[in-house]
């Protein structure tokens, strides 16, 4: 049924969306990144104190399998690799991560068509290969929140074009075209990626959120957030650690 529902809305997208076939979406596009940006070190200082206990931020294999596999159907990371803290997945909120970082929370609640707000951690020397992600009717944001240097080293191709990410710079892709990830770095890189609608005109833009309605409600979905919420009441009851936050990160 997906399937038929993905098929369907990629061709009318397609159709009466200008940006449909471009891997990057012109950042103009979207006001609120201006905002974003200019409170990356606040988001920052937050997340820093999260990564004190980043024992508690499941791996991305732990929240979904069938999410950590690649184009090829293999498995993209083990263990710590990748972490993903979520705030929104979906549209769900989740409730202890959002109270661990209020101000990163109202920053993204802000943004007009805010599906999803996640933290993540990409280990050094750490590849994700080629993958796509689920839906057209969503583009992803990237915020730089702790990026090793020099620039370039952090990187993530999107179809055809490769970009680096920057401490505090964002960029826009459609995640449906294939695209990989490299941090060729010895230390942790941190984004925030923020998934909101596309934008469309109506009558498609109210037929995207009710499909992105239906698509929180479905298994895959729920499933999913039921292991981020149990992360976050474990993490809620953590004891307080001693590691220092510019080696964890």
């Amino acid at each position: 049924m997906f399937r038929l529902i993905r098929w369907v809305m990629d061709k009318l997208i397609t159709m009466v969306s200008a940006d449909a076939n471009r891997a990057f979406a012109d950042n103009t596009s979207f006001p609120w990144i201006t905002r974003m940006e200019a409170h990356w070190e606040t988001i920052r200082n937050e997340f820093d104190q999260v990564m004190l206990d980043q024992k508690y931020i499941p791996n991305v294999e732990d929240i979904s399998q069938d999410g950590n596999l690649g184009a090829d159907r293999q498995p993209m990371s083990k263990g710590p690799e990748w972490k993903w803290f979520f705030l929104y997945g979906y549209g769900h909120r989740i409730d202890l991560n959002c109270a661990r970082c209020p101000q990163t929370t109202q920053l993204v609640e802000s943004i007009p068509g805010m599906r999803g707000a996640i933290f993540a951690v990409l280990a050094p020397k750490k590849h994700i290969p080629p993958h796509q992600g689920l839906y057209k009717g969503l583009l992803r944001c990237h915020l730089g929140v702790r990026i090793p240097q020099p620039v370039g080293l952090c990187r993530i191709r999107v179809a055809d074009e490769t970009r680096p990410w920057e401490d505090g710079r964002s960029f826009v892709f459609d995640d449906t075209f294939t695209h990989e990830v490299w941090n060729d770095s010895d230390v942790r890189r941190v984004v925030l990626m923020i998934d909101v609608e596309r934008p469309l005109p109506e009558p498609l833009a109210a037929l995207n959120r009710f499909i992105l309605r239906w698509i929180t409600s479905t298994r895959y979905i729920t499933d999913a957030i039921q292991q981020v919420n149990n992360a976050a009441k474990t993490g809620s009851h953590a004891p307080d650690a001693t590691m220092n936050v510019e080696g964890a990160v």
